[in-house]
């Protein structure tokens, strides 16, 4: 063996590295198109002017929810594995990018997925519940944890992208949960607050 092609497999990373990093980056992407749709889906919902159409995006929204359990798993599973082979547990946005995936995963399961199987249940009535159902739609837990989510992926992407340190990992994350929270309509402004 040359010198040369022993230089060469010693800096080959080995494949399971490369198919975690597939994994990883793909779950990422996945997570991203995921939420951009479940938010989009959101919106098509509050437009509903009928229990049949309604039904329809619910339905999407069901088709849905087996990525949405299983792809922030393997985007924590995968950069976890990543980091303990890397020995990068201590890195600042690694640590708070696994707590962000987690919180995203969170709110999915706590709050998005049981609001979409009650407002199926509200649907199943027929006309008779679509007015429930709208009250549902735009109950302010509901936008707000939609826009939470997607600020949190913000976040997220943020920290990949730039790899900061702890003060400002947890900056960017301030800033981008208060800007989902103020998108969703947080604080409630009152008329008078609004007009002053």
């Amino acid at each position: 063996m040359t010198s040369n092609s022993l230089k060469r497999s010693q800096d080959l990373e080995p494949p399971p590295l490369k198919l975690l990093l597939a994994v990883h980056v793909l779950s990422a992407l996945t997570l991203f198109s995921l939420e951009s749709a479940t938010l989009a889906l959101w919106s098509a919902a509050r437009r509903s002017e009928t229990a049949d159409q309604l039904a329809g995006t619910l339905q999407t929204m069901r088709r849905l929810r087996p990525g949405l359990r299983l792809v922030p798993a393997l985007l924590i599973g995968s950069g976890l594995w990543m980091a303990s082979t890397g020995h990068l547990m201590q890195t600042a946005w690694i640590v708070l990018s696994l707590i962000g995936v987690a919180l995203i995963a969170g709110l999915t399961v706590l709050m998005e997925i049981p609001a979409t199987q009650n407002l199926e249940a509200h649907v199943r009535q027929g006309a008779a519940g679509l007015q429930q159902a709208k009250e549902q739609l735009m109950a302010r837990r509901l936008v707000l944890g939609s826009t939470l989510k997607f600020a949190l992926l913000t976040w997220v992407f943020l920290l990949m992208l730039a790899q900061p340190g702890w003060p400002e990992g947890v900056g960017i994350g301030i800033v981008s949960v208060v800007g989902g929270l103020i998108r969703g309509g947080w604080p409630k402004r009152t008329r008078t607050a609004a007009l002053s």
